[in-house]
């Protein structure tokens, strides 16, 4: 909608632009030797806009969309309700009080990912469940194109089978997703779960798809590290993980891949 409006703008300054220019061409354009070293001033105006038209016209569409406490959008969960496919949500640092944000759309949120090193930056906005059951992000079934990355994720406990997750990716499918950088703390299950169980719902029958869990720290969680389940052609890679397990001691990776 933004790219509509602004091609509509420049496209009504254009018209109004346009007569006049033609009408002082002929007496203000400067000639050396018969070769034009100097544009009007209105038809570099039109010049200007014209490029600019052309540059907006190529731009994919994707928006960059902030979220913070002082933004139009200060929830991230706000931030993809109003998201199109192949936008961007920038988080801002600040505490994010937020359970079982759902992500139904191919999009990129980030926070601060920091350097090489496994773990987000120091200005890393933190999603607090607040010692609460539910999860922090929740993928919704068939979702793909997805990047997670640059948060801290902490206080997300379990009040059933499978919640208390960093990240839940517990339906159907999924594919293309990326977890990086992120710090994922005292949870009630696991940093992060993916996969399905085969059960009598249609909804959760396939297979998930080209994940990546790559550069997070994990500590203090109650169940698997990182699970994927029915899960094929994805990787596990140059994470760090501490467990303090209580309840299912040394477990930090399950894979059960197709």
């Amino acid at each position: 909608m933004k790219k509509i409006q602004a091609i509509i703008s420049l496209a009504i300054v254009l018209c109004l632009l346009l007569p006049l220019s033609l009408h002082l061409t002929a007496a203000t354009t400067l000639y050396v030797d018969n070769q034009v070293i100097e544009k009007t001033f209105f038809q570099k105006i039109i010049f200007f806009f014209s490029s600019v038209l052309n540059k907006i016209s190529g731009i994919t569409g994707h928006a960059i969309i902030n979220v913070g406490p002082t933004e139009t959008f200060t929830t991230i969960q706000s931030a993809i309700n109003n998201a199109s496919d192949g936008d961007t949500i920038n988080v801002a640092a600040g505490t994010y009080t937020e359970i079982n944000i759902i992500i139904n759309k191919s999009l990129t949120i980030v926070g601060d990912p920091g350097d090489d090193s496994p773990g987000p930056g120091t200005n890393a906005p933190v999603i607090d469940g607040g010692s609460n059951p539910g999860d922090a992000f929740k993928l919704a079934n068939g979702v793909s194109g997805v990047t997670i990355s640059g948060f801290e994720i902490k206080g997300f406990t379990s009040s059933d089978t499978g919640i208390g997750n960093g990240v839940s990716a517990w339906v159907g499918s999924t594919s293309d997703i990326d977890i990086q950088d992120n710090y994922f703390h005292n949870l009630g299950w696991n940093g992060v779960m993916v996969g399905n169980d085969y059960s009598t719902n249609p909804t959760k029958w396939g297979d998930h798809t080209g994940w990546t869990i790559k550069n997070n720290l994990l500590e203090t969680f109650e169940y698997y590290g990182f699970e994927l389940t029915n899960t094929n052609d994805s990787t596990i890679e140059n994470n760090i993980i501490h467990s303090d397990l209580t309840s299912n001691p040394s477990t930090c990776i399950m894979v059960d891949a197709t």
